[in-house]
């Protein structure tokens, strides 16, 4: 997983549950990780940058985690 990734949800005050969930998510879809470190430096405030990470955990199309 890319390493801004891993900062920005680390420093963005998420949840405990939507950390585990986004790093889930990127363990589960790797391919992924470029282009959402390329959108997280592309939005301009943490209130954005939150609400980005957040819709990747809450789409309905999600691979089922078992929960």
């Amino acid at each position: 997983m890319s390493d801004l990734i891993v900062k920005e949800i680390k420093r963005l005050g998420l949840l405990a549950k939507e950390k585990i969930l986004l790093f889930t998510y990127f363990t589960l879809n790797v391919e992924k990780t470029a282009v959402v470190a390329s959108y997280l430096n592309d939005l301009d405030d943490d209130d954005e940058k939150r609400i980005y990470l957040r819709s990747l955990i809450f789409l309905p199309d999600q691979p089922d985690t078992g929960k």
